[in-house]
């Protein structure tokens, strides 16, 4: 208790941070494009851009131009900005009927997801890939492995095709060499413990560390017979409740219950050291982080959930926004630009990072269902993110390659695991340019990144980036239209393959016609031959 009060001493919370702005030029273009067909301007180095502002320069006077969200883009004159957004698609999914039997967690191992089930069974899926385009085309039930019991809770860790299986009241399973067998998890730490609250597997280092809602958090590793070992155990806080590492693994955050997120440098395998980063916050529940960005799960005295994001900066932390009007949240995913938050049916998804006095209005949020969804995690397979392809498949964008990030995800409910997609379509401006005059545009665009932060690789989140791009649209006449292309080629396709097939006809009839006169016409001998005849027959 005296550790816990003398954290909150140094914690740091900033209710007015330094904010600065950043400038980024993008230099003066001229685009020559047909009249009357459509151009479009997509900028793919600023996937954080949040809000654009356009305007037509006449005569050296600035006029605004106002977002198109309604009318067919297709048919406007001019130019139009569109803002970044997010899209859900649902990929593959596999069911279990049954009404006694419901999933309780799962591990995604390479291509393979892991899920134990309510009567201690572990089963094994396959995500089934097009490498070459790099997409999920499927999701395959592979095998099922009975342990028998019963356990309404798992914890779930897997390092390569090795799973640990936690559940309640001491079944324990460890599952290699595509069997499974019992554990005895007293015997492995040394003594007697509860029901893990939570497990976390990082990756990097293989450390394991374990909490139970007390201030014990246990720590260890996979061994080379593929077993587990105990390495350490860290007294922490009052009621541990999750757990994480940053991607470096140089630092564990421990989310209390009462407290709030404590942070401890990795100094070795057996050295821990607090740090005077913390998070103050009562009735915590769950918690997700991307660099310097933090989502935080909690209930009010009264027991309303929300969520609150945080911003940290060095030993300081701020309260930027909470979410809690549209929904009851209960958990929560954070990504690179976006982040996920889980409720009992519908789930929302939220670009993060945008200091709130930078804009007073963000963009508009997607929601998807899932009825009781209970753990959501991504499935990363490439390091590319980005496509060019079809992203939207509503008209008129139907047939429109866009560039887009596209992240994996992978859920799992009562009896169903998901597969599914969301895409973050990067911002665009749309011209169509009706006369062959010059027209002068003016963009603004505001960003949480820019190549300057990224070439520093600053996140913070009181940098804003202001990107500008002044452009000119000249139109150039031209014969046919982008509306009749598809039916001029349809046409000249068929003329040219009847002229060919035509002219094919006519050499088939031609030396159809010589064959024939050639069958039946004999050919004269001459005279020397009837001689050589008449001579050769003495009879005649």
């Amino acid at each position: 208790m005296l550790l816990i009060l003398f954290s909150l001493v140094f914690a740091k919370r900033i209710n007015g941070p330094v904010h600065k702005k950043l400038f980024e030029q993008i230099s003066d273009t001229n685009y020559v494009h047909n009249i009357d067909s459509t151009l479009l301007l997509q900028y793919n180095s600023y996937p954080g851009v949040y809000s654009m502002e356009l305007g037509e320069v006449l005569d050296g006077e600035y006029r605004p131009i106002k977002e198109n969200v309604t009318l067919d883009p297709f048919t406007l004159p001019g130019c139009y900005q569109y803002q970044r957004r997010l899209i859900h698609k649902h990929l593959a999914d596999q069911q279990i009927e049954s009404d006694e039997q419901t999933f309780t967690d799962m591990y995604i191992d390479g291509d393979v997801v892991f899920v134990t089930r309510s009567d201690n069974a572990l089963l094994k899926f396959e995500i089934i890939l097009d490498l070459e385009n790099r997409k999920i085309i499927g999701l395959e039930f592979k095998e099922k492995y009975e342990n028998g019991g019963i356990s309404q809770q798992h914890q779930l860790f897997c390092y390569n095709k090795v799973c640990i299986i936690l559940g309640e009241e001491g079944q324990n399973f460890i599952y290699k060499d595509n069997k499974t067998s019992s554990i005895n998890l007293t015997s492995i730490i040394g003594e007697f413990r509860e029901f893990p609250k939570d497990v976390y597997f990082d990756e990097k280092s293989k450390i394991i560390y374990i909490c139970y809602e007390n201030s014990i958090v246990d720590v260890l590793q996979f061994t080379n017979d593929k077993t587990i070992e105990k390495v350490k155990t860290i007294i922490a806080g009052e009621k541990i409740v999750q757990i994480r590492t940053n991607p470096e693994s140089t630092i564990l955050y421990l989310l209390d219950q009462q407290v709030g997120l404590l942070s401890y440098q990795i100094v070795s395998l057996l050295e821990y050291k607090q740090t005077s980063f913390q998070i103050i916050l009562k009735n915590c529940m769950a918690f997700d982080f991307y660099q310097n960005t933090f989502f935080i799960v909690a209930e009010t005295q009264d027991g309303i959930p929300y969520a609150l994001e945080v911003f940290s900066q060095e030993d300081t932390y701020y309260f930027n926004k909470i979410y809690s009007k549209d929904m009851d949240i209960y958990d929560v995913w954070v990504g690179e630009h976006f982040a996920i938050l889980i409720g009992a049916e519908i789930h929302r998804v939220i670009y993060h990072s945008i200091y709130n006095k930078f804009i007073e209005q963000t963009e508009i949020p997607l929601f998807f269902q899932d009825i009781n969804l209970v753990n959501v995690e991504e499935y990363r397979k490439w390091d590319n993110t980005s496509y060019n392809d079809q992203a939207i498949e509503q008209e008129p964008f139907q047939k429109i390659p866009l560039f887009y990030k596209q992240s994996f995800m992978v859920g799992i409910s009562n009896n169903q695991i998901s597969l599914f997609s969301i895409k973050s379509l990067l911002p665009w401006v749309q011209c169509k340019p009706t006369t062959t005059n010059n027209t002068q545009y003016s963009l603004k665009m505001n960003s949480t990144s820019c190549l300057s932060k990224q070439r520093e690789n600053d996140h913070t989140a009181f940098k804003q980036c202001i990107i500008l791009h002044n452009f000119t649209i000249t139109g150039k006449e031209i014969y046919i239209y982008e509306e009749d292309q598809q039916k001029v080629i349809i046409f000249g396709s068929i003329l040219i393959g009847t002229i060919i097939i035509l002219i094919l006809f006519v050499v088939g009839v031609i030396l159809y016609g010589n064959y024939k006169i050639n069958q039946y016409n004999p050919i004269q001998p001459d005279e020397q031959e009837l001689q050589n005849v008449q001579v050769g027959n003495p009879e005649s």
